[in-house]
């Protein structure tokens, strides 16, 4: 197999293991804003790893 498309393969696994990783986070911001505690930084970062 070409070098190409383990380089693609490795990104899409990446791609599809972020993706959930990100709607944990969001969801534990979530469960925090409610909580009332402090949730902007993890939030934040719940965001930039779902996008």
């Amino acid at each position: 197999m070409s070098k190409e498309w383990w380089t693609w393969y490795i990104k899409a696994q990446i791609g599809v293991l972020m993706f959930p990783a990100g709607l944990c986070l969001f969801g534990e911001a979530v469960s925090r804003r409610i909580e009332g505690e402090p949730w902007f930084w993890i939030g934040t970062a719940s965001l930039t790893v779902i996008n």
